[in-house]
Order: C-alpha cells, then structure tokens, then sequence
C-alpha cells in the first residue's frame, strides 16, 4: 500500500531512516579502534559506524580468532555482523567468508548486514598482521547527483575525486618563420589549435610557453585558436619560434 513516509513522525520506520543515512554516508567507521593481539584472541578497543544506513557502536571487548589448520599462515577477515532478527544484535566475528545470510543490497528489507573491520593472518599457534580495512566514513557522501542551490564553501579546501575529472593538456603552434633575426624585440605571431578531447568541455586557459630566449603574450582566443606574439627581447641569434599553452579540460556530465 502506498504512503506517505514523512507525513509525519509515526510513519517513519527505522527502514525509511536506514534509507535516507545510506544516501549520505557510505559503509565505513566513524572513529577508528585499535585491535591488539592476546594469544589467540583479538583484542578491540570501542568504536562507531555504519552499515546499510544502520548507526552503530562496538565496545571494547576480546574476540577469539578463528586460527589456522597448520603452520602456514592463512589470512582471515574481521567482520561487524549486525543481524537485527536475533537477541544478540552485532557482534564482532572472524572468518574467511562473510558472515552466512548477511547481505547490504537491501537496504529497506533486510535485516542482516556486515563491514569488514579489517584482516590478520593466523597459524595454528600464532596471530599476525594484524590490519583496519575498514575506510573512514566521517565525510558526508552523496550515492547520486548533488545539487547545491547556494555556494558551498570549502575553507580546508576542495579536492575533486578521480583521476579525470580536470586534465589538462599542453598544445602548441610555430611561426611562419623557424627563427628570429638577431634583432632586439623581433616578434613573430603564432597560431595554435586547440582540439578538445571525446567527453571534455574546456575550461579555459593556464599559462603560455615559449623557448627561454624569448617572450609569449597571448591576446586573442577564438574558435579553438589561440592567438599569441612571440618575441626576441634581446636579439638572441637563432631562437627558435614557437609556442605552446597549457588548456583546462573538465568531463562532461
């Protein structure tokens, strides 16, 4: 049956809440526990995160660790396994394989769910490498498009995820001629096209290049061409002329 879900407050389930945390923050721990090894145990201090949209916190406990069959070292995974059909909640499991009926893609229906906490590698005597793998999840993250109506305001700065997003890429031009006179402020215009690559859009400009003998000014951008003077402030013998210019590229959406 259809509804309304915030209508009002008696129609929001733990579900539809579940629903709304998992569009903002993705799997992963809001503080970071220390995990020590005692024998065969693990010992982990307290710690907070979040899985499938579900809030939780861990205390510090012990954990026995499942160990090896023999002497070579075999690594095992440390796992929150939230199972809200049973008594006992969440509880800090090791194994191989993920925790048996545990799954995170349904979010509104499920009520089993796991976080890999991190990895060791175990004997059948001894525990060693002990790591967190779990990632930080104390940034806000949008699983979709995020549309801001205002300005957002970065004071630590923004960074930009991915690789290629931005690029940038280096162009360059020649004169008619292939070498100045050996004449002070000779000059000579150069022409560079600028060819924007399969789903980019350019940003603009960045900064002129030329050989270190010589002066650049770039005065015109038009049509995919840049338009620049090249010039021999000191009456160099033989410098080359040419010039190139560094063009911003950003992904299409």
């Amino acid at each position: 049956m259809s509804k309304v879900i915030r209508a009002t407050g008696t129609n929001v389930t733990a579900s539809d809440d579940a629903y709304i945390i998992s569009k903002l923050f993705e799997d992963g721990l809001f503080s970071i526990p220390n995990i020590t090894i005692s024998g065969n145990k693990l010992h982990i201090t307290s710690f907070r995160g979040v899985v499938a949209g579900r809030d939780f916190q861990v205390d510090e406990q012990d954990v026995n660790a499942t160990m090896g069959a023999g002497r070579n070292a075999t690594q095992f995974k440390i796992y929150v396994d939230i199972n809200l059909g049973n008594s006992d909640k969440i509880r800090i499991v090791t194994s191989q394989t993920i925790p048996s009926g545990a799954s995170n893609t349904d979010i509104l229906g499920g009520t089993h769910f796991y976080l890999e906490l991190g990895t060791y590698t175990a004997t059948n005597i001894s525990i060693t490498n002990v790591t967190v793998t779990a990632k930080n999840s104390k940034n806000i993250v949008t699983k979709d498009n995020l549309e801001v109506p205002g300005k957002i305001t970065a004071k630590g700065g923004l960074a930009i995820g991915g690789n290629d997003t931005f690029i940038v890429k280096r162009f360059g031009g020649s004169g008619a001629r292939s070498t100045f006179n050996a004449t002070v402020n000779d000059r000579e215009d150069v022409r560079i096209t600028i060819t924007t690559p399969a789903g980019y859009k350019l940003v603009g400009l960045l900064q002129p290049y030329t050989d270190y003998r010589s002066t650049v000014s770039l005065y015109n951008f038009t049509n995919n061409i840049v338009y620049c003077t090249v010039y021999n402030p000191s009456g160099w013998p033989n410098v080359p002329i040419g010039a190139s210019v560094d063009i911003l590229f950003v992904k299409s959406v």
